[in-house]
C-alpha cells in the first residue's frame, strides 16, 4: 500500500471517528482530534454563519446548537466518507427541532486534516434559506455553561 493511500486510509478513520463522537455528544474527545487552530467555515446567514477560530469558537458553536435545540440536533453521514490527499468529503443530514419547529438538510461536509488532526471545515448545505430562517425564529434564550 503506497503512503498516501495509508494516510487517506487514516484520514477517513478520523472522520468516522468525528462522526461516532458526535452522535454520543462527547465535545471533550472532539477537542482531542481537532486542533486547536481548528478553523470551521459555516455557510448563510445565521447566528452559526461565518468562519469559526479556534478550539473554543468552533465547540462553542456545537454546544451552541445543542443547547438551543434542547439536545434535538443530529448531523449523520449519509454515506461513506471520500479521501483526495488531505481532504475528506462526506455527504450528510442534517436534522434539528425546537419545539414545533423542524429541520432537515442535506449537504456535504470537507474536513481538510493535517498531522492526524482535523484542522478545517467547510460546510455545504442543499437548503440554507431554510436553514437561516430556522436559527432566526429560535430565540437565543439558554446561556451556556
Amino acid at each position: 500500500m503506497s503512503v498516501q493511500k495509508a494516510v487517506q486510509e487514516e484520514n477517513i478513520a478520523l472522520i468516522n471517528t468525528f462522526f461516532s463522537l458526535l452522535a454520543k455528544r462527547d465535545i471533550l474527545s472532539l477537542t482531542e482530534i481537532a486542533s486547536p487552530e481548528i478553523i470551521w467555515h459555516q455557510p448563510g446567514e445565521n447566528r452559526f454563519s461565518g468562519s469559526h477560530n479556534g478550539i473554543m469558537e468552533v465547540g462553542m458553536m456545537m454546544a451552541s446548537m445543542l443547547t438551543i435545540t434542547q439536545d434535538n440536533l443530529d448531523i449523520t453521514p449519509m454515506a461513506n466518507p471520500m479521501a483526495n490527499n488531505d481532504l475528506v468529503s462526506i455527504p450528510v443530514r442534517f436534522e434539528a427541532k425546537v419545539e414545533d419547529k423542524e429541520l432537515t438538510r442535506e449537504g456535504t461536509d470537507i474536513f481538510r486534516v493535517a498531522d492526524g488532526k482535523i484542522v478545517e471545515v467547510w460546510s455545504f448545505s442543499s437548503n440554507q434559506d431554510e436553514i437561516d430562517d430556522f436559527w432566526a425564529e429560535i430565540p437565543n434564550t439558554t446561556s451556556i455553561p
